[in-house]
């Protein structure tokens, strides 16, 4: 159950009551409450109100229950609201094979037991004109019970701000789900827990925690991990691979020779820098640069036309990198070694030129195979 901030109503999600595959079709029965999401005004009312808004508040039929708000649910396991977006975010536990993550919205029929993901399961009687599919679904290979999550909106671990962290019960997973609305959602494996996943939660700083099965509340923290960079005499092209307290030049990349230049259709001084983007230094002698701070995996947006960026974390080799849209990368991608040179692996602490046909983002899948 959650309470949504922008209309003060309650949201209640329920299962289809079993046994396996949903038998008496409880998901797709508008007349029980069963594979629902249901409304209700707490305060409009004994014991409580239906508000205007429900997609069947105005039904004539007596048998309709009209709490309804969403339904085509399995196992919602758990719900939550984004509070910057105020996104409806709703885990549902697959029956064989999927696991879902659906952006709950008000009068949609989200397929259960039609569809498991997006997946036919049992079609029989399936002739609602437009079922609502998952924005992203995982196969029983990676877990076998999904649980839901909340869209981090912490300050504590900065490269989570705007993922949906969720997990997986069997698998013991945990990820985060990036999406914008628009483009495709990437997924990204945090870690594995050391216990089964039960339940997240949040605290007043909107700061995550993970609830297992052995009782232990584990709570999300940023890791500091420290990076050597090696800076030659002369000019050198590099990157920031790790989010810093204090991303000002000076403190990056203290007693340079020159001030710091970056690119964006010219070059220009760079007093703050940023992840993902490459500058030009200038050091006196050769000595090496450490970097502290927490690690980022995120796209990097680029420009149609020559972009300068650098890497996060982990190298990457190019085979592996991808684009958003497909297919806008249109060089090879240089570094800078006393001459250009083509580069086959791009590492941490480095800067690269690479164009770009269109405006877009760059993906370092460095696991990819």
């Amino acid at each position: 159950m959650s309470f949504r901030k922008t209309d003060g109503y309650l949201y209640i999600s329920t299962g289809d009551g079993g046994s396996g595959g949903d038998p008496q079709n409880n998901a797709q029965n508008i007349n029980v409450f069963l594979g629902k999401i249901l409304r209700i005004d707490v305060d409009g009312g004994t014991p409580y109100a239906i508000p205007p808004t429900n997609p069947f508040y105005d039904s004539t039929n007596t048998s309709i229950k009209k709490e309804i708000y969403a339904w085509g649910l399995r196992n919602p396991w758990r719900n939550s609201f984004d509070p910057v977006t105020d996104w409806f975010w709703c885990a549902d536990v697959g029956q064989y094979e999927w696991e879902e993550i659906n952006l709950i919205e008000n009068g949609k029929n989200y397929g259960w037991r039609c569809y498991e993901g997006n997946h036919p399961y049992n079609t029989s009687g399936c002739n609602y004109p437009d079922y609502t599919y998952p924005i992203f679904e995982y196969s029983h290979g990676d877990g076998c019970s999904i649980t839901g999550g909340y869209v981090y909106r912490g300050n504590k671990v900065p490269e989570l701000y705007g993922k949906y962290i969720y997990g997986d019960y069997c698998s013991k997973k945990v990820w985060a789900l990036e999406y914008d609305g628009i483009n495709p959602p990437t997924n990204q494996l945090l870690v594995t827990a050391p216990n089964m996943i039960t339940s997240f939660g949040v605290d007043e700083n909107n700061e995550i925690y993970i609830t297992s099965s052995n009782g232990i509340i584990y709570k999300f923290t940023p890791t500091v991990n420290c990076y050597n960079i090696d800076i030659k005499a002369g000019w050198n092209l590099v990157s920031v691979p790790l989010i810093n307290n204090d991303m000002s030049s000076v403190n990056i990349f203290p007693n340079s020779s020159s001030q710091i230049f970056a690119y964006s259709d010219g070059y220009y001084v760079a007093d703050s820098l940023i992840n993902g983007i490459g500058y030009w230094v200038n050091y006196s002698d050769n000595q090496t640069i450490q970097i502290c701070g927490t690690e980022i995996s995120s796209s990097i947006s680029v420009s149609s036309g020559w972009n300068l960026i650098g890497p996060f974390n982990h190298p990457v080799p190019v085979q592996n990198i991808s684009s958003v849209p497909p297919n806008i990368i249109v060089s090879s991608f240089f570094e800078y070694n006393e001459s250009y040179e083509i580069a086959d692996t791009l590492n941490p602490g480095k800067g690269y030129w690479v164009k770009t046909s269109a405006n877009g983002t760059i993906q370092f899948n460095q696991n990819a195979e």
